[in-house]
């Protein structure tokens, strides 16, 4: 593996950063962080592919990594539209599975 300084963490070749901060929320966060009033309002965003899906933390909890949450309330924020939003649901997604790639090479 190819490590390259990259601010103040280090970087894989291909710009996954280790070292930087993620947490996992729950779902009473994320409905206060997005205004959803209620649990089914993000899980039928998550079935329309406007909301990522969530990470197995447990035998039944679940948590979204914060940085996605965060990059939802960006666009959103920004303007969005369904289909852009759809689009970077997709992005967090793939991104995802490099950091799990990486991790298990």
């Amino acid at each position: 593996m190819a490590f390259h300084a990259c601010a103040s963490f280090f970087c894989l070749a291909g710009g996954a950063h280790f070292g930087e901060t993620m947490a996992l929320i729950r779902l009473p966060a994320v409905k206060a962080q997005c205004g959803y009033p209620s649990d089914t309002s993000i899980y039928n965003n998550i079935r329309a592919g406007l909301f990522p899906r969530p990470v197995p933390i447990g035998a039944r909890a679940v948590g979204w990594p914060d940085d996605e949450v965060d990059a939802i309330n960006s666009a959103r924020i920004a303007g969005a539209d369904d289909d852009a939003l759809r689009a970077l649901v997709e992005r967090l997604h793939a991104k995802r599975a490099e950091r799990l790639a990486l991790l298990a090479a």
